[in-house]
Formats: structure tokens, sequence, C-alpha cells
């Protein structure tokens, strides 16, 4: 059997670490645009092979994290690397909280995608648009500066998880996301991606996001790291709205709303602290919560308490279809193309709701159907348009 030597192979290409080395800078408009031609938005493509390609847009894409990671240093962020005690260079995960996040009375905990950085929302937005719209900057900047509802009259704090960094990449002692993991310097442009070592490559406590979601509540949001009486408002995106609930629905015992009923409950009590979730792109089902015995509560807590925002042709605020499939209110976002750009479109809506549940006294979500539902089962929606959600749009 014949074999290329390594040598013969084509080499690896590495492209250099800074937008200026990359031929690109940060205009005025906060805009990433070519250093030649100024009015040049960033261009994804170079080469006809897409190994190239992809190595490009990782090197792009890590200049602007450390961009925002920056920004974030600079308004007081810090990083607590997960698990709890681990050492510069030990396997972990870096997680972000707020300045005081621990005397915050209010929290609201944001677990991304699991496919990006967790600080960037769309590396295509931060490209086409602006860095701090496809980023957290953003969100960031409305929490910390816009109205709040906290029994102190403070911004609320806010800690940035981390499930999508959870990949060990010894050769720089950093953890990295599944996409940066296959696009790390090879030996050459056409050898197969590193194999992960569970050993070696993984993090304690964190080996994916199930496990992560799970040690937020029980060693972050349990632990020191944020007041035990603190309220808990949560956005979830994609799958990680399915994994924050199996963990309720796991370690609650059972959360209850507002629930006069007495019982012996271990641990936080978690029905008096998680106030709210806002779902974007949701993934989970009533029927999967119903066939594990999900508490009637926690049914009434998504029906009362929680929202979710989808990608939507409608305006920004219409009540869309999906309240039956999710057991919450559904509404357009105002993106019409991207899951993950939800957020982007949909934070003010979400802070606003947020807010409402904390400042309006037994605040509760009325039941909203989108016009083909409504046709289903009759249901009145109690809106003068039948459908439209003008406190949003």
């Amino acid at each position: 059997m014949f074999r290329r030597k390594t040598s013969s192979l084509p080499e690896d290409i590495v492209f250099p670490g800074t937008l200026a080395e990359l031929g690109y800078f940060v205009n005025d408009k906060d805009q990433i645009r070519q250093i030649k031609n100024p009015e040049q938005r960033y261009n994804p493509k170079t080469n006809r092979s897409e190994r190239v390609n992809m190595m490009y847009r990782d090197a792009m894409n890590s200049c602007v994290a450390d961009i925002v990671s920056k920004r974030l240093n600079h308004l007081g962020f810090e990083t607590l690397r997960l698990p709890l005690g681990a050492g510069p260079t030990d396997n972990h995960v870096p997680i972000y909280l707020s300045p005081g996040v621990k005397h915050k009375k209010r929290v609201i905990v944001y677990f991304p995608e699991r496919q990006i950085d967790p600080i960037i929302q769309s590396f295509r937005v931060t490209g086409e648009n602006d860095i701090a719209t496809g980023s957290v900057l953003k969100i960031v900047d409305g929490i910390m500066n816009g109205p709040a509802a906290t029994t102190d009259k403070g911004a609320p704090g806010f800690i940035i998880t981390n499930p999508s960094q959870l990949f060990w990449y010894r050769g720089e002692q950093r953890p990295v996301t599944w996409y940066r993991w296959l696009n790390l310097p090879m030996p050459t442009a056409v050898s197969p991606a590193y194999r992960v070592d569970p050993e070696k490559n993984l993090i304690p406590g964190n080996a994916n996001s199930k496990e992560h979601v799970e040690y937020i509540f029980e060693e972050v949001l349990a632990g020191s790291t944020v007041d035990a009486d603190a309220k808990l408002d949560i956005i979830a995106m994609d799958w990680l709205g399915k994994e924050v609930l199996s963990i309720l629905l796991r370690i609650v015992s059972p959360l209850r709303i507002k629930s006069t009923a007495k019982a012996d409950v271990s641990g936080p009590n978690w029905s008096q602290r998680v106030s709210s979730i806002c779902f974007c792109s949701p993934q989970h089902r009533i029927v999967d919560l119903l066939e594990h015995e999900a508490p009637t509560d926690l049914i009434e807590f998504l029906s009362k308490k929680c929202r979710a925002y989808f990608v939507s042709n409608e305006k920004q605020g219409t009540v869309v279809e999906g309240r039956p499939e999710f057991g919450c209110n559904c509404y357009a976002s105002g993106d019409q193309t991207y899951k993950h750009q939800v957020l982007i479109r949909a934070w003010p809506a979400i802070l606003d709701h947020f807010n409402a549940v904390h400042t309006l006294e037994d605040f509760e979500e009325v039941e909203r159907f989108a016009p083909l539902e409504l046709e289903g089962n009759g249901t009145q929606n109690g809106q003068e348009n039948g459908y439209e959600d003008h406190s949003e749009a």
C-alpha cells in the first residue's frame, strides 16, 4: 500500500493574531473594515481552499473575541475559572461576572449557544454591522445602564456562562470551542482533527453543556459567588433552554410559584429564586416534560413567567405559533434569518419582561395564541388585534 510522507503534504497555514496583521481595523463606528479600502467590509473567503478559509475565519474570530473580552475587562467584568479553584494552567472553562455580582439582589444568568464564543452572539454581525451589536456588549450596556428593577435600585448583576469552550487545548493552555478545536494548527493541511482525550482535553465537571449547566446551578449559583437570596432571571439560547429545564426538573423538588404548600426542600429554594426564563429558539417540549413527570407548578411557571422568541417574518413582538408546544407565550424576535441572532434583536424586550416580573405585583403572562392556533382551539387572545404584542413593537 502506498502512502505519502508527511514532508510531501501541503503545510498547514497559520494566520497572524491581530486585526492589523490580517489587514483590518476598527473604525469610529465600531465596524471592522479593510485597511487598504476602509469602505470594504470583512471578507470571509480569501482562497479556494476551504481549510485556508476556515483558518482565516478562525483567526478573525479570535481577534474579535479578544476585543470584546478586553472591553468587558474595562467595564469591570471578572473571569471565574470552573471548576472552582482551578489554576490558570489547569483544565478549566471561564465564565464572566459583572462587577459586584456577589452583592446583587437580582442576577441575570445568560446561557449562550454551544458552538460559538460565549461573549459573541454572531461573528457574521460583528463583521457586517459592528462589534457591539454582534457581541454581548449591547445587552451588557442595557443591563448596566438601563432601567433596573432591583430592591436597591441598582443595576442587576450579569453572569455569562460558557457551554461552548469545553475543550482544553494543551498546546496553548486554554479552553476552545469545538469549531476552534477543528481549526487548531495541524502537521499538514490535510491532517485529521486531533482526537479528544477525555482525561487531557475535557474540563472536570464541565465535560459537556449539560454538565456545565448543572455545575452553574449547583456550584456557582448555589455557592458563594452570588447572594443566597438573589433573584435569578435566565436567558437560554437554543438547546441550553432544554438543559436548564432538565436541571430544574431534577434538582428542584418541587419548583413552586408562590405555592403555599409546605415541603422539606433540601438545598437552595430555586422556586423562590428563579423569577423568569426567556428562551431564544428553544428546543424543549412540554410533552417531554410531562413524560418526565414535571410538577404542575413547573408547567405553570413556564406558562405564567416565561417567554420564547423565534426567527420569524412577522414584526418584532408579534405572537407566533408555539404556546401548545413550548408551554409559554411565543414571540417574533425581529430577526428573519438566523436563530443565533434572535437575542441580538430581542434583548430589549427580554429585559423589559424581566423588569415587569420584578416590578408588577403578582405578574403573570396572559395566555396568547397565534391566529392559526386560535382557529384550532377557539381560544380568545384578549388583544384588540388578536395577536400583536404592542408592548414590544
